[in-house]
Parts: structure tokens; sequence; C-alpha cells
């Protein structure tokens, strides 16, 4: 692929041996990110947050969404 735009394969070789190096890091970034995520998911179940949450309203009540009496 990477003749086609004109790189040599010294440099893919390169990329290659780089990617591989760093494998472990990308690995655990991507960890944490996972980790993360799920906090902030679990914490908007426990609050109740919804994606009407985060949209916009005219203040009228036009199109909202009726909160449900527990």
């Amino acid at each position: 692929m990477y003749k086609e735009f004109g790189i040599s394969e010294k440099i893919e070789e390169l990329a290659n041996e780089t990617e591989k190096e760093l494998k472990e890091i990308f690995n655990k970034i991507d960890e944490d990110a996972l980790y993360n995520s799920q906090k902030v998911l679990m914490s908007f179940q426990k609050n109740k947050v919804s994606e009407m949450h985060f949209g916009a309203s005219t203040g009228y009540g036009e199109g909202d969404v009726r909160k449900r009496c527990d």
C-alpha cells in the first residue's frame, strides 16, 4: 500500500518496527480509556442521566420527555 503513495519500503519497515515497540503503551492507553469510559457510564446510570440531558430545549415543554414518577 505504501508504494502507491511513493513511500519507500525502508520507511514502511521503520513504521512497523516503531508500532511494535509502542504496542504495550498503546494497549495501556486503550485499557485506561475503556476503564474511564465504564466509570462515566456507571455514573450516568447511577444518577439517571440520559441523552435528553444533553439536548436543547425550547423552554416551552414542546417535545420534552415527561418525568416518570417512581
